[in-house]
């Protein structure tokens, strides 16, 4: 027998589960990332570019994998149940247009439909239309389930001229839903149809016995129409005390949902509204400057400085001036030094912020009083205005390209139409923006 060592070649396996399973749980982490930009300070389009990128190579990661990336995919979410790992499954099934996956993912989202049930909609928008049309037309008319109605309806008013097409017949009837949660969603698909179909419909909804109906209702109809944004004020003002009476995740829900309503109610009102300011100090004051950044009226610019001495709303307040005024607070010499780091523990000094507050710069309140009071003549007094100009739509075209998400999603909805999704794919807006451009180039 031979003494020596009979060498193999060393065979990869075909599929490496570590690895396959870090796919799983990175595609959820950068959907969220992507999901929470819309409203974010700091990421712009060629950010997100870079987080959908990443989300893309791993979602194409769990797709090589095959039957083993659906496994590994489907054990997290049943595991964690989040909107991420709905998003990963879901876009799993339909990218392979296999339907008796996608009814796995349905029954493992039906356990908790009001936490997860964006993950699926945001799939149905991510696969493209050829892919979630067959799903609406079917949910729409066939679907007696609810939440799959929402999905369906939700879906389409993101969606193109086909989506939007086959939703439109179910628009009326399901505005007559007995489910307050379709009757919603029903009116949400409203703004983006034909005024002269949906109109009517959305006025009558005005006065729905839900709450949610009604500011939907208002904020599809736009502030064109003079009955909407009283009643959008007061589902508002009601729903503060409702969010004060929340805790944990339904808090969460709540005060997400106000937080739209109040990003839209700040784009229907006029300049100059006189109650505003009533309505400001009512509000916890990061919504509130939620309100103020969407009012894009300078005249908030002393209320929002307010804030700024709060440690929970220092930096939140700081781009909320900017924004309204033009003036980077770095630049001009307004900002805190860094803080120093605790003596006992070399950590640095924890401030009370918001995860979306990460990176901003900490402005220092007296030298922003100071500068106000020293440059009161050369602060913009034209509303709506941002970035220290008038709102004209060649500024807001040039934010839609170049500005932080937040400001991107207040240029989109001022603009109107072309309905703009700054939540799509990167790629996708890219593309549309590029046809917009063409269009306005032609145009002139």
């Amino acid at each position: 027998m031979s003494s020596e060592i009979e060498h193999r070649p060393y065979v990869l396996p075909a599929v490496i589960e570590p690895l396959v399973r870090r796919h799983a749980g990175d595609a959820a982490f950068y959907w969220a990332q992507h999901d929470s930009s819309a409203h974010s300070c700091r990421l712009d389009l060629a950010r997100l570019l870079h987080f959908d990128r990443l989300l893309q190579a791993h979602l194409d990661g769990l797709e090589v994998a095959g039957a083993t990336g659906w496994q590994l995919a489907f054990e997290e979410l049943a595991r964690w149940r989040g909107p991420g790992e709905v998003f990963v499954c879901a876009y799993l099934a339909l990218a392979a247009g296999d339907g008796e996956r996608l009814r796995e993912v349905w029954l493992q989202l039906q356990l908790d439909p009001e936490r997860g049930l964006r993950g699926l909609i945001s799939a149905l928008a991510w696969v493209g239309t050829e892919q979630a049309l067959p799903w609406v037309s079917h949910w729409l008319e066939a679907s007696q389930n609810s939440a799959l109605q929402v999905a369906a309806l939700r879906t389409a008013a993101l969606g193109g001229a086909t989506l939007l097409k086959t939703a439109q017949v179910a628009f009326e009837p399901q505005c007559q839903n007995e489910d307050a949660r379709v009757r919603a969603a029903a009116a949400r698909l409203g703004a983006r149809l034909p005024r002269r179909l949906a109109q009517p419909v959305l006025l009558k909804l005005l006065e729905d016995v839900d709450p949610v109906v009604r500011a939907e209702a208002a904020i599809a109809l736009g502030g064109q129409e003079a009955a909407a944004p009283p009643v959008l004020w007061q589902v508002c003002a009601e729903w503060i005390g409702r969010c004060a009476e929340l805790d944990g995740w339904d808090r969460f829900q709540a005060e997400r949902r106000l937080a739209r309503w109040l990003r839209h109610l700040g784009g229907q009102l006029p300049p100059g509204h006189v109650a505003l300011p009533r309505l400001l100090e009512q509000l916890p004051p990061r919504l509130g400057l939620l309100l103020a950044l969407h009012h894009a009226d300078p005249a908030h610019l002393p209320w929002v400085a307010a804030q700024m001495t709060a440690p929970e709303t220092s930096r939140l307040a700081g781009w909320v001036w900017s924004a309204l005024s033009g003036v980077q607070l770095e630049p001009a010499g307004l900002t805190l030094p860094p803080r120093l780091p605790d003596e006992e523990t070399e950590q640095p000094v924890s401030l009370a912020v918001e995860d979306q507050d990460a990176g901003l710069p900490e402005p220092d309140p007296a030298a922003v009083q100071a500068w106000m009071a020293m440059h009161q003549a050369s602060l913009p007094t034209w509303a709506p205005g941002l970035l220290g100009r008038a709102l004209t739509p060649d500024i807001l075209q040039q934010m839609l390209t170049g500005a932080p998400q937040a400001l991107r999603w207040i240029a989109a909805r001022r603009l109107g139409r072309p309905f703009f999704n700054n939540r799509a794919p990167a790629l996708r807006q890219f593309a549309l923006l590029h046809k917009l451009s063409a269009s306005a180039g032609a145009s002139s």
